[in-house]
């Protein structure tokens, strides 16, 4: 299995040049129209009124996507969520 950093590598990063904490994780993105289990934390890709695009953390409670900053409603439109394993894996 190939890691984040070797694809960054392959891509033409020099790793050699990232301190000794650097790490990168390949994200699958999932469209929003499959839905991760209610309750589950993921990153959102979301497009905004205005037009602007951004990520944010939260999560489906089984009507709507939430944000976790505030737990609030998430103001825009979730276009895709992924699921990041974090460095522990």
């Amino acid at each position: 299995m190939t890691t984040g950093l070797q694809t960054l590598a392959t891509d033409g990063l020099d790793i050699a040049a990232l301190d000794d904490g650097s790490a990168a994780e390949m994200l699958h993105w999932h469209s929003a129209a499959n839905l991760p289990d209610a309750d589950q934390t993921v990153l959102l890709w979301v497009r905004y009124e205005d037009g602007e695009t951004d990520w944010a953390a939260g999560w489906w409670d089984g009507e709507a996507w939430r944000l976790c900053e505030s737990g609030g409603a998430c103001s825009g439109r979730v276009l895709h969520w992924a699921e990041p394993a974090g460095p522990a894996c």
